[in-house]
């Protein structure tokens, strides 16, 4: 993050500022692959076991299965130590256009500690900024927040693996982003709109957003045997058709029987041997608590959750994604409006400050607010360890009203942020720099106190 706060306006001051807009949109394109790689590496490392050299003896489809999550950390951190060697090499004077010539020198920080209060303050005074870090505030806590529980939210509502989940929430539509920032970066370089224009850009997007999100909440996909069958498939107590089996009911191992029921686990349902199929999959037989609907099946349960009929995934992914992609157009808008509604030396510090806000008030909160509310919707905990674990069941219907009501409330908030900028916009004139003082060298300083 202080790469971001420190090197944009370092960027912007050392590009003509009707260039800037452009450069910004190469940048922030950059930095959504990283998202994005980061997401087929998690779809990678997930096919894993959590422990590589021991087998559990289920795979990646069994609901108790937890993959590797520690081998991305490591390559990650790697690949971080490598790239802080090349950015160590930028000097602090840093030579530019020759028509941007003057004797003055930009520092980006200077003076003491005692100057930095005044400093916040005027930056507090500022309307446009204040507002437009509230809307960004609540963007990232309801998009963000959102595409974060994404990959959850498609292993439940439509049956994916992790691994799977992963890879459509991540690299299919973080592909779309990338396209979006850096279309949005061209648009604004070449048409150059006024700060009304390109604002009230950025409300027709974040109303899309929100009724793109809306949308998405008809795409969800019922579970009959959830819905019809749940106390069949929560029932771990001893039944007389299961009496003498002594069921754990800390192991979930959920089975679909002929008549498509869903039973905790084999024991629960009476199973008393197995088999696999020839493409591997695990069948069982006689199973006391399973009436049979054709007496020529040779099978009476097959492993893992029922199939359901839902064919509205695909048209979930193409929402989300055209969503996030029309959501990205906005960002280079919106830090163009950060830097330019403030004065020229105070580009770092308010960037800093933003993102201090959006850190305390979106980052840091918002996994524990949505996973308190996703929470909410689980029926099936695991308590194998004395506590509570992971959710091994979620209510479909109560996780997709739960997600999209808050993602949109959010984003609600947002709209109404915004339109204050919208009002105040023409205050900022100089939107791409053509007033901007030059200067022969700028230099990157610390405080010189």
């Amino acid at each position: 993050m202080a790469y971001y706060t420190v090197g944009t306006p370092y960027m912007d001051d050392n590009v003509k500022g009707k260039n800037s807009p452009f450069y910004l949109g190469i940048t922030f394109s950059l930095r959504i692959i990283g998202p994005t790689l980061g997401f087929l590496l998690s779809s990678f490392c997930l096919k894993y076991y959590e422990d590589p050299m021991m087998n559990p003896g289920f795979d990646n489809s069994d609901p108790k299965w937890v993959g590797a999550w520690w081998i991305g950390f490591l390559v990650l951190g790697l690949a971080i130590f490598l790239v802080s060697f090349p950015l160590a090499l930028f000097p602090k004077h840093l030579a530019v256009h020759d028509e941007m010539t003057t004797e003055e020198e930009i520092n980006i920080s200077k003076n003491s500690f005692y100057e930095l209060l005044p400093a916040l303050k005027k930056l507090m005074k500022n309307p446009i900024l204040m507002f437009h870090t509230m809307s960004i505030t609540f963007q990232i806590n309801g998009l963000f927040g959102y595409l974060v529980f994404m990959p959850k939210y498609i292993e439940s509502q439509y049956r994916k693996t992790a691994s799977s989940a992963s890879f459509f929430s991540g690299n299919v539509t973080l592909a779309a982003m990338v396209i979006g920032v850096f279309l949005s970066g061209f648009c604004i370089h070449k048409l150059k709109p006024k700060a009304r224009s390109l604002v009230g850009y950025m409300l027709f997007v974040e109303l899309c957003a929100a009724v793109a999100l809306l949308s998405a909440f008809f795409t969800g996909c019922e579970s009959p045997s959830l819905q019809e069958h749940t106390a069949s498939l929560l029932s771990v107590e001893p039944k007389a058709c299961n009496s003498n089996c002594t069921c754990d009911s800390h192991i979930f191992s959920p089975i679909c029987d002929v008549n498509n029921q869903m039973h905790f686990s084999p024991c629960s349902a009476g199973c008393y041997s197995s088999s696999k199929s020839g493409n591997g999959k695990m069948i069982f037989h006689n199973c006391s608590c399973i009436l049979p609907s054709d007496e020529d099946l040779k099978y009476s349960a097959l492993k893992g959750f029922c199939p359901q009929e839902c064919s509205m995934f695909v048209a979930y992914i193409a929402i989300i994604t055209v969503a996030k992609m029309l959501s990205a157009t906005v960002r280079v808008g919106n830090v163009l409006i950060n830097l330019r509604c403030v004065d020229e030396q105070d580009k770092t510090l308010a960037l800093g400050a933003v993102e201090v806000v959006i850190s305390v008030f979106a980052t840091i909160p918002f996994p524990l607010f949505y996973g308190y509310i996703i929470n909410k919707a689980c029926i099936l905990w695991d308590k194998s360890c004395e506590y509570q674990g992971n959710c091994w069941l979620y209510d479909n219907t109560l996780f997709r009203n739960y997600l999209h009501s808050v993602a949109v409330g959010f984003m609600f908030l947002a709209i109404c942020c915004d339109s204050v900028v919208f009002v105040m916009s023409p205050r900022m004139r100089d939107l791409y720099g053509e007033n901007k003082k030059p200067a022969a060298n700028i230099e990157l300083t610390a405080t010189d106190s």
